[in-house]
């Protein structure tokens, strides 16, 4: 017998077990429902003796996996399993107190609101750090946080709400976030009983419209003075997610994948997931349109700058398929590549009268380049020792006076990690820095070649010796952001 053979012997008897011996009773209706206790079944059991057979006793592969999964289902980057919700609530705090934070770090003293019918575990760190647990008191029969009282409990030293779900039953998220937002707040929910349970404003309300809304509200209020409106959309993403109205045309021109489900982080299923992408961007398209028409109507188009571009290149996640649109277009990469195809995006400036419909400009910019351009334009001295070089001259057709970069220089901490530097015609990229960070450097000349197809690194050695260089000496440490 293999070991291999052995061990699935093991685990078939270890199932069996379980399923004879730890069966538990399905629930019926009154039953007691017992508010701690152990919760498994034979894939707990039989995992559990498999990490054994490896005499894996603390960390390994199922806490890899188990990490991995657990941040997708949340839809966020990192997952830390530790040893209890204790422990969990302790790491958690433990983060506010980093002197990264500056002044928002929470130091002794400093208070921080929390529910006085919760968990002990819940207030311990607050007080093991030497910060002031204030209580506010519950509402029945929810037993969670009564909201109503935020405000009552907050002071100049306040600077944290940290609070647990009640049983299962959300506390009222959107009142404790806007009061968190209101006052600048961090917010920590433990959810040692809630995973699983779900959150919405009313279910039907599209993150995307509140976004457009306020957005259209803030240029009403100010139009009679100078402003600056940062509005971020959040289509198209890997949600998928568009009202119907839009899906529907989408759905009629593409119903061969009428069966194809889409899915995302909190259980996202959106079907039919290749109509909805031309559906968001239909939509960001409408959006568009209504901000440049209340411009219009509210006199201010010739006096207002409109830039419209995009943070990354085209998704994978959520049932798009990039390469059905060619949404990567001319370039190789989509999004977390350090490919053009993943960092390469649409700029496209409106300037009535100062910009002519149509002008293209080849000149190579990146997002660092804002800042000293919105102050140039507002007759604001630029930050000192910054990156970024202002655009206006190219903007009002002066490139003769239009400074350049040496180069521009970009990283990436996922997938293995990896950098890149644009210098001149030629970009370098760099990948599985993490393993391999004297690894081979790929070379390409981004004009002849934009795909990235041709590396020159065997033909060009003095181009990998000078990317190198710049990779070494371009970037700044921070212990957050090492390469593994």
């Amino acid at each position: 017998m293999t070991e291999q053979q052995a061990r699935a012997e093991i685990l078939a008897k270890v199932k069996e077990y379980c399923d004879t011996y730890h069966k538990k009773k399905e629930y019926e209706t009154g039953d007691r429902i017992p508010y701690a206790s152990r919760v498994y079944d034979s894939d707990e059991m039989t995992n559990l003796v498999d990490s054994a057979l490896e005499f894996w006793l603390t960390a390994g592969r199922y806490t890899a996996k188990f990490e991995k999964e657990f941040a997708n289902y949340l839809g966020v980057r990192f997952c830390s399993l530790v040893n209890s919700g204790s422990s969990a609530n302790l790491l958690a705090f433990a983060a506010l107190t980093s002197p990264l934070l500056g002044d928002r770090r929470v130091f002794r003293g400093d208070e921080v609101i929390t529910v006085a019918a919760g968990f002990p575990t819940t207030v311990t760190p607050v007080i093991q750090y030497g910060a002031v647990p204030v209580f506010v008191d519950v509402t029945i029969p929810q037993y969670n946080i009564d909201v109503t009282k935020l405000e009552d409990a907050l002071s100049e030293k306040t600077k944290a709400v940290m609070i647990a779900h009640t049983l299962g039953n959300p506390f009222d998220l959107k009142a404790v976030r806007a009061f968190c937002d209101k006052h600048d707040l961090w917010l920590v929910e433990d959810n040692c009983d809630a995973l699983g349970s779900k959150y919405t404003l009313d279910g039907k309300t599209y993150s995307h419209d509140l976004i457009v809304n306020k957005a259209l509200e803030f240029i009403r209020e100010n139009k009679d003075k100078p402003f600056f409106c940062y509005m971020p959309v959040t289509i198209p993403h890997a949600a998928m997610q568009v009202p119907e109205p839009y899906m529907t045309p989408w759905r009629e021109k593409y119903p061969e994948f009428e069966n194809v489900l889409g899915r995302y982080s909190y259980n996202t299923v959106v079907r039919n997931p290749v109509a909805a992408f031309p559906a968001m961007v239909t939509r960001l398209d409408d959006t568009v349109g209504q901000v440049l028409d209340l411009l219009k109507e509210l006199g201010l188009e010739e006096d207002t700058i409109v830039i419209f571009t995009s943070d990354n290149g085209p998704h994978h996640e959520g049932g798009h398929r990039p390469d059905f649109f060619n949404s990567s277009g001319a370039v190789r990469g989509l999004k977390r590549d350090l490919y053009d195809g993943g960092i390469r995006e649409p700029f496209v400036i409106q300037w009535k009268g100062k910009i002519q419909p149509g002008t293209v400009t080849d000149h190579v910019a990146a997002f660092w380049d804002i800042l000293p351009t919105f102050a140039q334009l507002a007759g604001a001295k630029t930050p000192d020792n910054i990156d970024g070089i202002s655009l206006v001259p190219t903007l009002l057709g002066d490139p003769d006076n239009q400074k350049s970069h040496e180069y521009l220089y970009w990283e990436f901490h996922e997938m293995g990690g990896k950098r890149a530097v644009r210098f001149g015609d030629f970009k370098a990229v760099q990948n599985d820095m993490n393993k391999k960070p004297r690894g081979k450097i790929e070379i390409y000349n981004i004009v002849e070649d934009p795909k990235e197809l041709n590396n020159l690194a065997d033909q060009r050695p003095d181009l990998v010796q000078k990317a190198r260089k710049i990779l070494n000496s371009a970037r700044t440490s921070n212990p957050i952001w090492n390469w593994k």
